[in-house]
């Protein structure tokens, strides 16, 4: 099974990569056929170890650093309206190729070790479940965070659960962009972390699970939300009460049918319509990103010279 799910998802990249465009480079196709293949085969390689980083680092490598820009590329698709030469991408793909190939025999060294030096005991924790103060507390920081985000969209449940344009237009609290990002990635993950410690040790009255639950539902909304900082939220979550997904390959297949199809899902709740074409669209421009940091980086030292940028 392992070795046709690595088969079937190399053929499915390939299908992608090699598909016609408007542009085509024979070179980058190969480049991007090689990294699919590495991709592929570490997606379903360490087969009792169904979910680790190392498996979303791959899954992000075969999406947002190989298939997405090649699409990009053969489609013509400017991201920020920036002209890209193809000895650009075929730059940035050698570069990915070469981080990707030592990463691997980096991470297969440092596993081999491990699994030397490991004594494979087996730990038992005899956790202590929440008592009344403490579900009072978990609650009491949770609701306040809760209201925090609840006031910073001026009490307007619409601007909260939703990012379309109907909400752009509500009065928010304007926040300086430090303070922003310290009450999305912190703050946010604090309600997850508190409710996701009371189901793993557990609570006196299960009704406090519920009320958790609510408020972090309230606090961090999947619908109104980054959809990378949802997944971040919600898949602890989701990893902990639905065990079937940490066996063999389903996580794999999980998140890869959630790129697929959820993701472009979720956007309805930003743009009022369902898109596949999310490929093309800065959701997945973190290879031009690459490729635009590594231009600065060359155009400092040989010429200063910036990638054309159109009216």
């Amino acid at each position: 099974m392992r070795i046709l799910l690595t088969i079937v998802t190399f053929i499915l990249s390939g299908v992608l990569i090699l598909s016609q465009g408007i542009n085509e480079s024979v070179i980058l196709k190969i480049l991007n056929l090689v990294i699919a293949f590495i991709c592929s085969i570490a997606l379903f390689s360490y087969q009792n170890r169904p979910y680790s980083l190392n498996k979303i680092f791959h899954i992000f490598t075969l999406f947002f650093l190989c298939i997405a820009p090649m699409i990009q590329y053969k489609n013509g698709v400017r991201i920020l309206e920036t002209i890209f030469e193809e000895g650009d991408y075929i730059k940035t793909s050698l570069y990915i190729l070469a981080i990707l190939i030592l990463y691997n025999v980096r991470y297969n060294i440092c596993n081999k070790n491990i699994i030397l030096k490991e004594k494979r005991k087996k730990y038992t924790i005899d956790y202590k479940k929440l008592n009344i103060k403490q579900e009072l507390m978990f609650i009491f920081f949770s609701s306040f965070i809760c209201l925090f985000f609840l006031y910073i969209n001026k009490f307007n449940l619409y601007s909260l659960f939703f990012r379309g344009e109907g909400a752009i237009n509500v009065d928010r609290v304007t926040m300086l962009k430090t303070t922003y990002l310290l009450t999305n990635y912190f703050m946010r993950p604090i309600v997850m972390f508190l409710f996701l410690l009371a189901c793993i040790v557990g609570v006196t009255h299960k009704r406090v699970l519920w009320i958790l639950f609510l408020l972090l539902f309230i606090a961090a909304p999947p619908t109104g939300m980054a959809r990378f900082s949802a997944a971040a939220i919600y898949l602890p979550l989701i990893l902990w009460h639905f065990k079937f997904l940490r066996k063999k390959n389903i996580f794999n297949l999980s998140f890869i049918f959630g790129l697929l199809f959820i993701f472009p899902l979720l956007d309805f709740f930003r743009t009022n319509k369902v898109s596949f074409t999310q490929f093309e669209t800065m959701n997945f421009d973190s290879y031009s990103m690459f490729m635009r940091i590594l231009y600065f980086t060359r155009s400092i030292f040989v010429h200063p010279h910036y990638p054309t940028i159109e009216n």
